[in-house]
């Protein structure tokens, strides 16, 4: 399902290149099939993340203070 605040924000995006959401949807589908792979690369922190959330190994800040706090250390 997706997210609709997600939609929305992508919505404007999309709107500032004169584009629907659908067509800038299959425009990035249309991306990933050709190059066989995301758009984006994601580097090894970020695939490391990736797979450590898969396992449920997450941790949650009660708000960005204390996410700030953890990055600045």
């Amino acid at each position: 399902m997706i997210d609709k605040d997600l939609q929305e924000k992508a919505k404007k995006v999309f709107k500032k290149y004169n584009l629907s959401l659908n067509e800038g949807i299959n425009m990035l589908l249309r991306q990933i099939v050709k190059e066989k792979k995301l758009p984006l690369e994601a580097g090894k922190e970020l695939k490391k993340a990736i797979e450590e959330s898969r396992k449920g190994k997450v941790v949650a800040f009660k708000n960005t203070e204390e996410l700030l706090k953890e990055i600045r250390k």
